[in-house]
């Protein structure tokens, strides 16, 4: 786990070994449509006048179901897409609510870890990835078979980031790098891990050992989640 490549950040480094115990992991990330039957279920104990618990943000609730703003306005939710826009809180309910929970950053990386990449060490493209902006939202879940991990896990890299259940915590031998509070002073117990990269990530931070970090509460970073169990 971990890199010690020069191009790595300071959260990235050193390379160790964790052993990671059997798990399963979902093919894809949680879609819309199956994060709209949670807030369906979730207006059961909402106030009409409240959103329900796990609203994304940018979402759009209207009488022709749900939109969300891009670049260019409102948009239909392609139900197969995965949910952007939703906080950790969020996503640690929504595995409660469905019997099952976020993965550890270990398992995550361990799934992803063909090579660089997902797929091994080739250099992203538009045919494995949904990134750096070569699609102005979110695709379709698996619309990228050519980026799916050997373990046939799809959408690892690029189209949203995942959430993991793994405090964002230094790894052995932590230096900092670049500069001295880059990572460090959010190594504070009140930031979770997410992984992945997304629709609008460059291409060198699909790498596998890339982690992005988030307080609990906040929603709006492009932001999904994944099944683990």
């Amino acid at each position: 786990m971990g890199s010690d490549s020069p191009y790595a950040y300071d959260n990235e480094k050193q390379p160790h070994e964790v052993e990671v115990a059997s798990f399963q992991l979902s093919k894809f990330p949680v879609t819309a449509y199956e994060w709209s039957l949670f807030m369906k279920d979730q207006r059961r104990v909402t106030p009409e006048s409240e959103k329900p618990l796990g609203f994304p943000e940018y979402w759009i609730d209207s009488p022709e179901g749900f939109f969300t703003y891009g670049p260019f306005g409102a948009r239909a939710v392609h139900p197969d897409e995965p949910v952007c826009g939703i906080s950790w809180d969020d996503a640690k309910e929504y595995a409660f609510w469905v019997g099952l929970r976020l993965p550890t950053e270990a398992e995550w990386e361990f799934v992803a870890s063909a090579g660089v990449y997902p797929w091994g060490d080739d250099e992203p493209t538009s045919e494995r990835a949904v990134f750096g902006m070569n699609s102005w939202s979110p695709l379709p879940c698996g619309s990228r078979s050519a980026g799916a991990s050997p373990h046939g896990v799809f959408d690892l890299a690029g189209q949203v980031w995942e959430h993991t259940w793994s405090p964002f915590l230094p790894y052995p031998d932590y230096v900092a790098y670049p500069y001295d509070g880059y990572s460090k002073d959010h190594m504070d117990h009140q930031h979770r891990v997410c992984r992945g990269g997304s629709f609008a990530t460059a291409a060198p931070i699909l790498r596998r050992t890339f982690r992005n970090w988030y307080v609990s509460d906040y929603g709006a970073g492009f932001l999904g989640a994944r099944m683990a169990k």
